[in-house]
């Protein structure tokens, strides 16, 4: 068996250990960037270099102007693309220190409402130990649990009465005399009839006894009313009771401030609620911002960045730099020759960072994701108030083991989350007070069901506290 507290340490943990992992990934993407802008300035330098000893002035001088004017082209590409990055960059560390306040504020609030609940709990034994050494209130509890049987044996009876007339309706009714004379109103005020009929009415109705059977018949309409007006009658001496014993359980209450407790944990409540939903808006924002950062990362969806790429390779394939590489082979001077190796690790070099970058982005693109399906688990175990101080976990489920097994693609984000469900279980509270009064069900003796402080977990008997909802009805 495992907290739940326990539970979700390990998954903050993990969170905050992948969150490192993606800072450490931009970090190096910025270093290598600016890696590459160096060394592409310093090849532009060393080509033209070349140029000026090679070729003639006016030539040297359109290599040099050729290349700065791709370079500047180039650089204010990248820039603003760096500058767009640093820009997603920024929101991803300020969503994420976002979180993080937010997240210690829920810490916050959630400790504030376990202690609240621990209060809530301290004043229902009190209560329910000076109702115990109430007699007053004893005997009002044990004539209203009385009234209930009597009105579950009226609503027993009322059904039986029910069943028992439709039935026999129907066999008085199959009779054609007898229903003939009770729709003429044979005996009644209602009958309108004299002379030959009357007399052969009344003949008929010796034969089959019809007095006695409409007596009978009668009675049988009218018995569910008379159970249906008793049963009235004991409800309303049953609430009657049951508000005085609601009378002595406010004056209780009152003494050890109850209401006041759930005030406090309701209002608590609803701030854990707001900020579980704001958690919630900071996550869709952490993934909208990261899928922003990998498109724009993404070159196959930059038309602009192809174009200047393709000027660059239209120019370096040219031929004033073959040239110039020419000429510096067919000379015996060994200073040329080294600008050339030079301008040649430098492609090497750039070409080589350029996929290590591609690669780096890759890297942190699959880690965002990775983040992304964690806060996801992490939300659902709040929303749930598996960090309550009555969740539990059943012994051998292994949070950390499924939480790598994540990480490796073995399990999606649902996977781990049934699999909590599965799992998690509220250590149930001891029995005790709950309030027979308007704002409550049933009397102290009630062990409690499921009211709570909103949501759907277990800080209250049976619920949660989540946002709103709470009343000491059953559960309370």
């Amino acid at each position: 068996m495992t907290s739940g507290s326990t539970i979700h340490k390990s998954i903050k943990s993990k969170i905050a250990e992948i969150e490192a992992k993606n800072e450490e990934y931009s970090g190096r993407i910025r270093g290598l960037e600016s890696s590459i802008e160096s060394m592409t300035t310093e090849r532009e330098g060393t080509y033209i270099a070349l140029a000026q000893t090679y070729l003639p002035a006016l030539e040297a001088e359109q290599v040099g102007q050729t290349l700065s004017s791709l370079r500047k082209t180039a650089q204010q590409f990248f820039a603003d693309k760096q500058r767009q990055r640093q820009k997603l960059d920024d929101g991803i560390r300020t969503n994420r220190d976002a979180r993080k306040k937010l997240e210690q504020e829920s810490a916050s609030v959630t400790e504030a409402l376990e202690q609240k609940v621990k209060e809530r709990n301290e004043a229902k034994k009190l209560i329910k130990g000076a109702l115990d050494q109430d007699t007053d209130y004893l005997g009002l509890c044990k004539q209203t649990e009385q009234s209930g049987q009597r009105i579950a044996q009226f609503q027993k009876r009322y059904e039986t009465a029910v069943a028992t007339r439709d039935e026999k309706t129907s066999e008085f009714l199959a009779n054609p005399l007898f229903k003939y004379l009770l729709h003429r109103g044979f005996g009644t005020d209602k009958y309108e009839h004299g002379g030959l009929i009357k007399t052969l009415d009344a003949k008929v109705a010796k034969v089959i006894d019809f007095a006695a059977n409409k007596r009978r018949y009668g009675l049988l309409q009218e018995l569910p009313t008379h159970i249906e007006e008793q049963q009235k009658l004991e409800q309303d001496r049953h609430d009657m009771l049951r508000n005085k014993a609601a009378g002595i359980e406010h004056r209780v209450e009152a003494t050890y401030h109850l209401l006041t407790i759930l005030k406090d944990g309701t209002s608590m409540g609803k701030r854990r609620a707001n900020l579980h939903q704001t958690l919630d808006k900071n996550a869709d924002e952490y993934r909208t911002l990261t899928q922003e950062r990998k498109d724009l990362d993404s070159p196959k969806k930059d038309e602009y960045y192809q174009q200047t790429l393709g000027k660059f390779k239209e120019y370096f394939k040219g031929q004033d730099l073959a040239k110039l590489r020419t000429m510096a082979a067919a000379t015996p001077n060994l200073d040329d020759d080294r600008l050339v190796d030079r301008i040649a690790e430098y492609d090497t070099k750039i070409k080589d960072t350029r996929d290590s970058v591609k690669a780096e982005k890759e890297e942190q693109a699959k880690v965002a994701e990775q983040l992304a399906g964690l806060q996801k688990i992490e939300s659902h175990f709040r929303r749930q108030d598996y960090e309550s101080s009555r969740s539990r976990f059943k012994e051998g489920f292994d949070i950390n083991g499924f939480l790598a097994g994540f990480l490796l693609g073995q399990y999606n984000a649902s996977d781990v989350t049934h699999q909590m469900d599965s799992h998690q279980y509220f250590k149930q509270e001891e029995s005790s007070y709950s309030s027979s009064s308007s704002y409550g069900s049933g009397s102290y003796h009630s062990s409690g069901g499921g009211s709570d402080w909103g949501g759907g977990g277990g800080f209250s008997s049976g619920g949660g506290f989540g946002g709103g909802g709470f009343s000491s009805g059953s559960g309370f």
